[in-house]
């Protein structure tokens, strides 16, 4: 749909026009091309449930093509510098391959037309085109946050709640900030071509400020969503459900596609309960032998992260996952089970060591919450008891006149 619509407006853009600033540098459209893939290679992610949104630094070069090339070779330039850094830099499935180029086509396409549209027949240098080149970053923006949200919708059956107004939150800014530095850009390659590549560490940094901000409120998220949890299954020890509730909101917390625990009792039995996020269904197996690889994929540590690439064996032994987080879960001294993760949602993010250390928490929390829930149930199995010992006679067992 992305495709037909991007050629749908494709011939509204008139693909020959003059480049609005020639410089004189040799190749522009090649040099175009290869910030396009340097831009789409190396990206950050924001994850979304089972998507991730990426922003790049895209706009700098778009911003310099929609000046210093022809429309067409912009769009040119776009296409084949964006879809080969998917493919060999970021290894995307073919799907999605398909449906970023798709995007990225209509994308450009749009700010072509929104450029062309909101400039007239202003020069250069004029605060027209300035904010004309600003608003078609905004509408690359809103492009790709509609487009990642009908993705999700469709993928997930639902929108995820405050979707939108978070990317856009982080993407409005993003967009404003690299505009303006295509925009110096092209100042600065109007007055001399040579100092161009002196932007090129300003982007490098630029890049490295936009992965900081998303790894602080990444890790801001995971706080904030460690206190829901906490909150959420002392609420369900109340009411009942405590394992479900736990399970859930774990592998919502480190948005894994599977959760495990496995509960030991004192005379050695054990009980496994299994909750999916793909079916929302908890699993329980009764009598599930404690898995001595567990044991000893832990030894003396509270928690493991194993991955595909150093632990492929364990993995394959454990279930086939692609990566796993473990952790032990203590009641007085003594391991009396243990808590898993497995499988990040997504296709680019991967569990990580802060990942590791929220998962610790949240199985000291589990260990707490479990062993409250033993008393809990013994005492429910007391007042039970004592209720018929009230109304029961002691010897016969009748029922007390």
């Amino acid at each position: 749909a992305l495709m037909v619509g991007a050629v749908a407006l494709l011939g509204f853009v008139d693909l020959d026009a003059p480049a609005l600033l020639p410089v004189d540098v040799p190749a522009p459209g090649l040099l175009l091309g290869l910030g396009f893939f340097l831009a789409e290679g190396f990206v950050v992610h924001l994850q979304l449930r089972r998507e991730t949104q990426s922003f790049s630094l895209s706009e700098v070069p778009f911003v310099i093509g929609l000046f210093v090339v022809s429309p067409g070779a912009l769009l040119l330039a776009r296409m084949l510098g964006s879809v080969p850094a998917l493919v060999a830099v970021r290894r995307q499935p073919l799907l999605k391959v398909i449906f970023n180029a798709g995007y990225f086509l209509l994308d450009a396409v749009l700010v072509v037309l929104v450029f062309t549209a909101v400039r007239g027949d202003a020069v250069a240098h004029d605060w027209r085109t300035w904010l004309a080149a600003q608003v078609a970053g905004i509408t690359a923006i809103m492009v790709g946050t509609f487009a990642v949200a009908a993705a999700i919708a469709i993928t997930e059956g639902r929108m995820p709640p405050g979707l939108v107004r978070g990317i856009s939150q982080l993407g409005l800014p993003t967009a404003f900030l690299n505009v303006s530095l295509g925009l110096v850009t092209v100042t600065v390659l109007d007055t001399d071509p040579r100092a161009g590549a002196l932007l090129l560490a300003l982007c490098g940094v630029l890049f490295l400020f936009y992965r900081s901000h998303i790894r602080l409120q990444s890790n801001h998220q995971s706080l904030s969503d460690l206190y829901a949890v906490t909150r959420t299954v002392d609420d369900a020890l109340e009411r009942g459900g405590a394992i479900e509730t736990l399970l859930a909101r774990t592998a919502d917390v480190m948005r894994a596609e599977h959760a495990d625990l496995v509960l030991g009792d004192t005379n050695g039995a054990c009980t496994r309960f299994s909750w999916r996020a793909s079916t929302g269904e908890l699993t329980r197996d009764v009598g599930a032998p404690f898995v001595r690889l567990r044991q000893d994929l832990l030894g003396e540590r509270d928690s493991v992260l194993l991955t595909r690439r150093r632990d492929r064996e364990a993995l394959e032994r454990l279930g086939g996952h692609r990566e796993v987080l473990l952790a032990s879960l203590r009641g007085e001294g003594l391991v009396s089970g243990t808590l898993l993760v497995a499988d990040r949602l997504g296709n680019v993010a991967s569990f990580t060591e802060d990942d590791q250390h929220v998962f610790e928490a949240l199985a000291n929390h589990a260990s707490i919450a479990m062993r409250n829930n033993r008393l809990l149930e013994r005492l429910r199995v007391e007042i039970v008891e004592r209720e018929h010992q009230a109304l029961h006679d002691r010897l016969t067992g009748l029922p007390n006149r």
